[in-house]
């Protein structure tokens, strides 16, 4: 008899739900942007700086539609064919200033607003980079929030006229952002966003080019030299392409004489500026450069290094490069990235090709964001455990400190920001023979009423940079106001003997021999121009 044997029943299994993939949290991206607004609240108490007075100025007045498709056919300076002209294109920066005229009026305030949300939105956009390229939330806050107070943006941000850096930055940004999220995605909609943005990003300030190299660099470390990074390069190639173009249109430029003759000189120059790039990328210092390190500055106070500071600087350029040989052998491809992608975006600015000026921390917003991308990889590798130790520490714990250092400078470095006196007495603290500081300074004295004191300030300008053409008219024109017109007049020539085209020392020369009957020597000086009253 074969009895039956009951089945053995299984419970049913039910297919495993996935798990849901966590969404980013918003409230970091939040934190950063709300920290740098924090940091730079007393902006918004300041007034204008130096060449803010000029850009206010230029668009008063000026907010009619013709005004505005003007900005983008023409120079960056440029108001009117008689003006001179930089030869800068930057006409999605100048329709910004525009906007604030149109919206704020003259005042100082909502100029200052305008910078500090592009500076947030900027911040912001840093974060979120640094979180899809280091996957790691908890280092991306660290990190946002050490770009947010770094102190060599103070300039980008204070300064109404940084705004261009700024501009730049936040559309490079973006633009980067959503080149790699199409460049995972291979979404056409996004490949064609990301462009547009860079083209803004050029509109902003041409500092921006610097994204071809750092997209071809990415594409080389991820997928290799081939074709299809040939392809996905191409589009960003035209669009730098199309903006020299339009450049050369608008604002033909011509580079300005090189200050470094020698080919020692030259070299000596870009890898000097290479390597403040980099240091004050990191490191706090450097505010007096605004003045200090203008072309007609360089020889008095922005000399080449010598001696040890010579021997550290020409060791830096093969330590550069072999630390990035050695990234790119053990396969270190994100460290490879930020320090190669730091270095191509300071090359614009490095020297190799002569610009208005030597140096200066404003130009270190773009490249100040891939060099703290490095240091957030060398802390991911750092927080691998020891083989002695199964103890590590968070690589964002490591950045605390530096928050903290960074956030204690720029808050108290903003208040010197507040006017053109407090910021170049600041700077005289630090450059005490620093000829423009002197030169900014007395202007505001002047403007204060506090003559003497002025023209102390513009004989000391004199005494740093010999021949000071703009210093000696100043003083010529407080020598006018005061009566003493034989003096004035020896200044005004002075001037014009050090720069005969100097416009302003014609014709305030011109005036003063008209009223003292020589009006066959007055006629010579200002034909062709009107004559204006004076005013230092």
């Amino acid at each position: 008899m074969i009895l039956a044997m009951a089945k053995r029943k299984h419970p049913r299994r039910t297919p495993a739900k996935p798990e849901p993939i966590p969404q980013p949290r918003l409230w970091p991206l939040l934190a950063v942007m709300l920290f740098a607004a924090v940091l730079y609240l007393g902006t918004l108490r300041a007034g204008l700086i130096w060449d803010d007075h000029n850009l206010v100025e230029m668009h008063a007045g000026r907010t009619g539609a013709s005004d505005f498709a003007r900005l983008w056919t023409s120079d960056f300076w440029q108001t009117g064919p008689d003006q001179p002209r930089s030869q800068y294109y930057r006409p999605l920066t100048t329709t910004s200033f525009l906007l604030d005229q149109l919206l704020y009026g003259p005042s100082p305030l909502g100029f200052h607003l305008t910078n500090l949300i592009l500076y947030a939105l900027t911040c912001g956009l840093a974060f979120l980079l640094f979180r899809r390229l280091l996957q790691s939330p908890s280092l991306a806050l660290g990190l946002g929030l050490a770009f947010a107070a770094l102190p060599a943006h103070t300039e980008n941000v204070a300064w109404v006229s940084g705004r261009t850096d700024l501009v730049c930055a936040l559309f490079m940004f973006a633009a980067l952002l959503l080149y790699l999220r199409a460049d995972a995605s291979n979404r056409a909609g996004l490949w064609a966003a990301s462009v547009a943005l860079f083209v803004l990003s050029l509109f902003g300030k041409e500092m921006s080019i610097s994204l071809v190299a750092v997209v071809a660099l990415h594409q080389l470390l991820e997928h290799g030299f081939n074709r299809r990074a040939l392809l996905r390069l191409l589009p960003y190639a035209l669009a730098a392409v199309l903006f020299a173009v339009l450049h050369a249109l608008a604002a033909p430029h011509t580079a300005p004489e090189n200050v470094y003759t020698t080919p020692l000189a030259y070299s000596l120059n870009v890898i000097r500026n290479l390597g403040l790039g980099i240091w004050f990328s990191l490191i706090p210092g450097g505010f007096h450069y605004l003045v200090t390190a203008t072309r007609e500055q360089a020889g008095q106070t922005f000399p080449l290094p010598q001696g040890v500071r010579l021997a550290l600087l020409i060791g830096l350029a093969p330590a550069t490069a072999l630390g990035a040989i050695l990234f790119a052998r053990r396969r270190q491809r994100l460290l490879a990235l930020a320090f190669g992608s730091g270095l191509i975006a300071l090359l614009p600015v490095s020297g190799l090709l002569p610009i208005g000026v030597i140096f200066a921390l404003r130009f270190l917003l773009i490249p100040s964001f891939f060099f703290l991308l490095a240091l957030g990889a060398l802390l991911q590798q750092a927080a691998r455990p020891l083989p002695f130790s199964r103890f590590t520490l968070a690589p964002a714990a490591w950045l605390a400190p530096l928050i903290a250092l960074y956030a204690a400078f720029t808050w108290t470095r903003v208040p010197d920001w507040r006017d053109d006196a407090s910021l170049m007495r600041s700077v005289l603290r630090q450059a005490p023979d620093a000829a423009l500081a002197h030169f900014i300074l007395g202007n505001a004295l002047a403007g204060q009423g506090q003559v003497a004191e002025a023209g102390r300030h513009y004989e000391q300008a004199l005494k740093s940079r010999p021949g000071y053409p703009e210093a000696e008219f100043n003083l010529g024109v407080l020598e006018e106001r005061s009566g003493r017109l034989a003096q004035a007049e020896e200044r005004y020539r002075s001037a014009l003997a050090h720069a005969p085209a100097f416009r302003p020392a014609r014709l305030a020369l011109a005036r003063l021999l008209k009223a003292s009957g020589r009006n066959a020597e007055a006629a010579d000086l200002r034909r062709g121009y009107s004559l204006p009253p004076p005013r230092p």
